[in-house]
């Protein structure tokens, strides 16, 4: 957002952008929002706190993992720079 935030307050004036980006955001937003359900059964998942009918297709427990398994994993330590650099 920030490179076309500069390009349009250089091109068009820092009122005239705001005004460009705020629909732009705002069409971002209604256009994601078409993608929400309010049934989860549509997406074929449960109820918050619901049983499964049968035991067969539950996934068996797996053990979470150590802190020191995060710290060891690159993906933790990209987010990690992602959210701590923002």
């Amino acid at each position: 957002m920030a490179p076309l935030s500069g390009v349009l307050i250089t091109q068009l004036g820092w009122r005239d952008a705001y005004i460009w980006l705020g629909a732009i955001a705002g069409s971002v937003i209604i256009l994601s929002a078409l993608f929400l359900t309010r049934d989860s059964a549509e997406g074929g998942v449960l109820p918050y706190g619901a049983a499964p009918q049968s035991s067969q297709n539950t996934i068996p427990e797996t053990p979470l993992p150590s802190i020191s398994g995060f710290a060891q994993s690159p993906l933790f330590w990209r987010m990690y720079l992602s959210f701590g650099l923002w």
